[in-house]
């Protein structure tokens, strides 16, 4: 008896589709692998906790079900300045085991700006070598590419990554090739409105679909390229840091600093109340970011660090002399 898809349709172009489907298939991340991952990065990103688990859950889906013509997943974090966003990004792209390429959008506030991620056409300068968007694709084609700030950009600019996020391919202008984003995921990072969107999210809870709308009305209001919006997979939100978990970013920072000069620090070694002072200091001056903060440690403690590391300590402790300032005490055992 005659197989029936002969009589009916185009057998090998039918294989060449369901080949492809198959080639393209998506990845499932095993819900032990999930729950590793958001612990792994709830413990490195503090403060956020619901964006890290959001994060990871919402990408397993859609690496599930990756399309053979989009990139992965296009993300927007949104949230006040310091509070992790890029940090976020590049430990979860370190998670999933991929490259990380943070860009500064607030670069490209000027049209003719575009050439310098896209390529130039030739016989204009710069035209011997790829944009650096289009670069960094063409060499890591499964990278996660934080567009940081995304909406500083002039609109142009902007406008050139519809192809990538909705044709899953990007054009290097210096010679006409495709360069294709089917791979990758992107990640865009914006201070924009919120206040009103953390709001949203408090009332809206885990209902991505309406959160999704509210979100996208709001940005659009505040001057967001529509054309971006309806092309973004998810928004995730970022919270201001309060409490507890000011004197935890203080205590991971300083631990950052310390091994920098190839040091430890002391069990026990941080004085309470320098981490108080940092929580209080945080709330006098009404910041709801770590950058100022870090900047305070860097610059109180550098400088004994380096004391210590001459005198050949092996580790450090912090303490508060009589009139408040810090000191870092070497330990030699």
């Amino acid at each position: 008896m005659a197989d029936i898809l002969s009589r009916l349709t185009d057998v090998k172009a039918l294989e060449k589709l369901y080949n492809a489907s198959q080639a393209n298939k998506g990845t499932i991340l095993s819900d032990e692998d999930i729950a590793r991952i958001i612990e792994e990065l709830q413990s490195e990103v503090i403060g956020q906790d619901k964006a890290m688990a959001d994060l990871v859950e919402q990408y397993s889906i859609r690496l599930a079900m990756e399309y053979s013509d989009k990139p992965r997943a296009v993300v927007l974090e949104v949230g006040p300045p310091g509070v992790g966003k890029t940090h976020a990004s590049k430990r979860f792209a370190k998670k999933i085991g991929k490259k990380c390429f943070v860009i500064d959008m607030t670069q490209f506030k000027e049209a003719h700006t575009v050439s310098q991620l896209f390529g130039s056409p030739k016989g204009y300068a710069g035209s011997d070598k790829y944009g650096l968007l289009t670069a960094t694709l063409r060499d890591y084609p499964d990278a996660v590419i934080v567009l940081d700030e995304v909406e500083k950009a002039d609109r142009s600019v902007l406008l050139r990554l519809l192809t990538a996020w909705n044709d899953g391919w990007l054009t290097e202008v210096s010679d006409g090739k495709k360069i294709s984003t089917v791979k990758a995921t992107f990640i865009c990072t914006s201070n924009v409105a919120y206040e009103q969107i953390q709001e949203a999210t408090k009332q809206l809870g885990d209902n991505y679909v309406e959160l999704r709308k509210v979100c996208t009305n709001i940005l659009r209001e505040c001057g967001f390229a529509p054309e971006l919006l309806s092309r973004i997979d998810f928004v995730s939100v970022f919270y201001p840091l309060v409490g507890m978990d000011i004197a935890r970013i203080a205590a991971l920072e300083l631990v950052e600093l310390v091994n920098k000069f190839g040091l430890t620090i002391a069990d026990g070694g941080v004085d309470p109340q320098i981490l108080f002072d940092a929580m209080a200091q945080q709330e006098a001056t009404g910041a709801e970011g770590a950058r100022q903060l870090v900047q305070a440690i860097e610059g109180s403690c550098s400088k004994g660090i380096i004391k210590a590391k001459q005198q050949s300590a092996r580790s450090v402790r912090f303490a508060k002399d009589d009139e408040g300032n810090i000191v870092v005490q070497p330990v030699f055992d």
